[in-house]
């Protein structure tokens, strides 16, 4: 896999699980403080990806 690709799959699940917790507060499933937890986490650990996939995988 190269770097292209890892960043368009870690973007793509990053995407997919924001829309879920999104729909979840807007259907009244979570609270706000939980919302705010999951996307918090969310971000950190693709952030953690994207780096590990920029340093580890070939550029193309």
């Amino acid at each position: 896999m190269n770097r292209k690709k890892a960043l368009l799959l870690i973007s793509a699940l990053e995407a997919l699980l924001l829309a879920i917790a999104v729909v979840l507060y807007t259907a009244g499933s979570i609270n706000l403080s939980a919302f705010i937890a999951i996307v918090v986490v969310v971000g950190v650990i693709a952030s953690a990806l994207i780096v590990v996939a920029f340093r580890k995988l070939p550029p193309m």
